[in-house]
């Protein structure tokens, strides 16, 4: 038997699926939303530019919507933190998160817990677990000290990734480079399909019927689709019957409107004749007024003449 040749490898000889998948994400990219809630002016937009390491320009497309705490466990994957927390002391802020957490289980806000089933990360998410809230620092001036990245305040500098400072990193840690993946299954598996059945509750379409007999979707879609198309068909009818009604008020008001139009129009013929008659009269009445004014002149005058004459007769004599 010829002794078998044993050669050396020089990499992988297996399907490495990891590699595989790491490289097919890269290649298209991710999709990753982060929805940041918190009052006017608390710090917000330089969280995020902190986070990310840019600023965003959202002068021209932004967004301020309040949305109640209570409403969103079961919408989204709730992450508490602490801004500004260079505003106070260590004590202070120790008391702060117990408090804040103490808060959150009494009015059964559940927030996410970074998963603790997976053995390679198990250790260091349980740590992150107990250090919930999370107390941040950012700013938007930055300054080089001492061969590392530092942010500028007035009071002084403080190092923002340094985590006897803050938990900026453990922040980061935890929502992009350990748990990225996990949060977006959450989304995607849980709270997505939870509003997708609640949806596809509220249409009708259940696990059971009212018989608790199996529910058939074929049958259910085909009633839904009669059901809307009937709907539909009642709208369009309702439409119809409101348009006709539209035009037949609309024609009514414009025979009213022809009607008393018709009826000034003839009020103003009656009325032109009797303007004219009454012209008329009154210019009668001041003829005869200026005749009579002319004729009682004309006496006048004459009877004044007259008497002239027998003046001057009587004077010759």
């Amino acid at each position: 038997i010829e002794e078998m040749r044993t050669l050396s490898l020089s990499g992988h000889c297996r399907f490495w699926l990891p590699d595989q998948l790491v490289s097919k994400s890269v290649s298209h990219g991710f999709s990753f939303n982060i929805l940041c809630v918190g009052e006017t002016s608390i710090g917000k937009s330089t969280l995020m530019n902190t986070l990310f390491n840019t600023t965003f320009e959202s002068e021209e497309a932004w967004c301020i919507y309040c949305i109640s705490i209570y409403f969103l466990p079961n919408q989204v994957n709730i992450i508490p933190i602490i801004v500004k927390a260079e505003t106070v002391s260590k004590s202070e802020l120790q008391k702060l998160k117990i408090k804040i957490m103490s808060e959150l289980v009494s009015n059964g806000v559940q927030i996410y817990q970074f998963p603790t089933d997976d053995e390679a990360v198990a250790k260091i998410n349980s740590s992150m677990n107990a250090h919930l809230p999370f107390a941040v620092i950012g700013s938007s001036e930055e300054v080089k000290i001492g061969g590392g990245g530092k942010w500028q305040y007035p009071w002084g500098v403080v190092q923002v990734e340094n985590e006897s400072h803050c938990d900026f990193v453990k922040l980061r840690e935890m929502l992009i480079r350990v748990n990225m993946l996990d949060l977006r299954e959450q989304t995607h598996a849980r709270h997505y399909e939870l509003y997708r059945r609640c949806k596809l509750e509220e249409m009708g379409f259940k696990d059971t019927d009212p018989d608790s007999e199996p529910f058939n979707l074929q049958e259910t879609y085909v009633a839904k689709r009669r059901g809307f198309i009937g709907e539909l068909q009642l709208k369009e009818e309702q439409r119809r019957q409101m348009f006709v009604s539209k035009v037949k008020e609309t024609e009514a008001e414009l025979k009213e409107n022809g009607r008393e139009l018709h009826e000034r129009f003839e009020m103003s013929l009656e009325e032109k004749p009797r303007d004219f008659e009454e012209e008329m009269n009154t210019f009668n009445r001041r003829r005869e007024a200026a005749e009579t004014l002319v004729f009682s002149r004309l006496f006048c005058l004459q009877k004044r003449q007259n008497n002239t004459k027998i003046g001057l007769h009587l004077s010759k004599k």
